[in-house]
């Protein structure tokens, strides 16, 4: 008697064989395709360079070196992944419970050139940001909001900051500390707000959240004869205006220039009317760093512009170049669509010069210092800008051998509450250049660069 077995639809060896040729063949094809199909060398939608197909050697290939690279080439160029990430994002968007604000939670805080490499995704319920905290204290913020967190709001991205008054104390003493170096220059202290004290509602931030108790620490504890130039009054009084990006954490030209009058303000100097000035827009929108850190949808919907004004009087800016030991002609405006646009973006030491006088001013700045540079030459016949983070420097030799009369600090809240920024400052007053290094020197300026200073 023959057993009952179920009637199976299982293929034969030929169809088996038909279904893994198939099977091989997509990924062959899809191998070739993705190898030989023109990738972007930087993404849109995430605001980042794509990581380059790496160098073969056969040293890298023995120690694993090419493979793993080769793999972190194809997870960023493989085929449709620009459309994958959005719609990725598009599905993490549908999920939760929507109060209107998002809570964006990264493993590192929001630094220029700063990779973040993941991420979580909350929805902030207001109750849960309600308790009471004493207004007059300043101390590291609680876990939803530490300073690598971002919370978008009303089609803004804001960075949840959580600075302390041990950092805020340790970066007034290391200003205090130039002024005791040097007795005889006038000091300058600027520190840029961001935007959470003014458009993030009370309920959503503590006390330690508030940058301006921050700001007003670090004032209290500078020496009295630094010049505390005053950006945040200034900021405070115009923030109906385009200030500060909405998908980027730096502030535009607008914003600049209302820090820039702050400055003149507390330092006893006129400033420029803003319609003294060629005030310029560029076409291309963008898309900034804390969008490509989110990839919230409501700022894809809100890109941002750039907006720059073109000085009233004649200026160049050079770049120095550490390889030819040179300065080159660069421009004040780069017409680049983002932040980049202003002096060509972050380089280790860019000079300013013109006609008004014969002062010179060293500005010790981070990125947000790039906007607001080319106002203050206004008031500086020779202005140089270092960035702290890239320059290498004996700031007492460069001091005597350029004829400095003034330094100036000019700062975001973050950097401020960085260790790493007091750290650099003092580190400039005791490094040694190695002796093939002229940093401190003021070299020729190379004339091969035809490069014009206002696109």
């Amino acid at each position: 008697m023959e057993e009952n077995r179920p009637n199976r639809p299982w293929p034969d060896n030929q169809t088996g064989l038909m279904y893994s040729a198939f099977f091989v063949s997509v990924l062959c094809i899809g191998g070739l395709f993705s190898l030989l199909a023109p990738s972007s060398e930087v993404s849109e939608i995430e605001n980042r360079r794509l990581v380059p197909f790496p160098h073969f050697s056969a040293i890298s290939l023995f120690e694993g070196d090419f493979t793993d690279s080769l793999d972190l080439y194809y997870s960023d160029n493989f085929p449709i992944r620009e459309e994958l990430v959005q719609l990725a994002s598009g599905i993490k968007d549908l999920g939760g419970y929507s109060t209107g604000i998002k809570y964006y939670e990264t493993a590192g805080g929001v630094e220029d050139e700063v990779e973040i490499k993941e991420e979580k995704v909350k929805v902030v319920k207001p109750d849960s940001l309600k308790k009471p905290v004493k207004k007059d204290t300043v101390k590291t913020s609680p876990d939803y909001a530490k300073s690598s967190s971002i919370i978008v709001y009303e089609n803004r991205a804001i960075q949840l900051f959580s600075g302390t008054q041990e950092t805020a104390r340790r970066y007034a003493e290391m200003v205090n500390l130039y002024r005791q170096t040097f007795d005889s220059l006038k000091i300058y202290c600027v520190i840029a707000p961001t935007p959470i004290d003014f458009y993030l509602p009370k309920e959503y931030k503590k006390s330690s959240n508030y940058e301006k108790n921050n700001i007003e620490f670090v004032r209290e504890h500078l020496d009295s004869t630094v010049i505390f130039g005053d950006a945040y009054s200034e900021i405070a009084k115009h923030t109906d205006r385009y200030i500060y990006f909405n998908t980027d954490h730096h502030w535009t030209g607008l914003g600049a220039y209302y820090a820039y009058r702050g400055f003149c303000k507390s330092a006893g100097l006129d400033p420029y009317e803003l319609n003294q000035f060629e005030k310029k827009k560029l076409k291309r929108k963008f898309l900034g760093s804390l969008y490509g850190i989110t990839l919230d949808k409501r700022l894809r919907d809100v890109k941002d512009s750039v907006e720059y004004y073109r000085l009233p009087i004649p200026a160049k800016a050079f770049r120095y170049n550490k390889d030819s030991s040179r300065f080159e002609k660069t421009s004040l405006f780069s017409n680049v669509a983002n932040y980049a646009n202003f002096l060509g973006g972050d380089h280790p030491l860019v000079k300013i010069e013109s006609e008004v006088n014969t002062e010179k001013l060293l500005i010790i700045k981070d990125s947000f210092g790039n906007a607001v540079a080319p106002y203050i030459a206004l008031h500086f016949g020779t202005v140089y800008v270092m960035d702290y983070r890239y320059y290498d420097v004996n700031l007492p030799d460069f001091v005597k051998s350029n004829g400095i009369t003034a330094i100036m600090f000019l700062h975001n809240t973050f950097a401020v509450n960085n260790k790493f920024t007091s750290y650099r400052g003092r580190y400039f007053l005791s490094y040694k250049p190695k002796a093939d290094e002229k940093p401190e020197e003021d070299v020729k300026v190379q004339e091969t660069d035809t490069v014009t200073n206002h696109p």
